[in-house]
């Protein structure tokens, strides 16, 4: 989980190294880059569309 924290940390808004990335022309595949090695880490949970159980 450190190392997810870490990923959420360089690509948020305030980060300084996602600013400068932003203005590379290589920004975009840096962004899909660690956004690909963050759901590795920690995978989405897909959307579920029916109730296994009523409660």
């Amino acid at each position: 989980m450190l190392a997810v924290e870490a990923l959420d940390r360089v690509v948020a808004p305030a980060s300084e190294l996602a600013e400068l990335w932003g203005d590379a022309p290589s920004g975009p595949r840096w962004r899909r880059g660690v956004a690909r090695l963050r759901d590795a880490l920690d995978p989405p949970v897909p959307p579920q569309e029916e109730v296994l159980f009523a409660v």
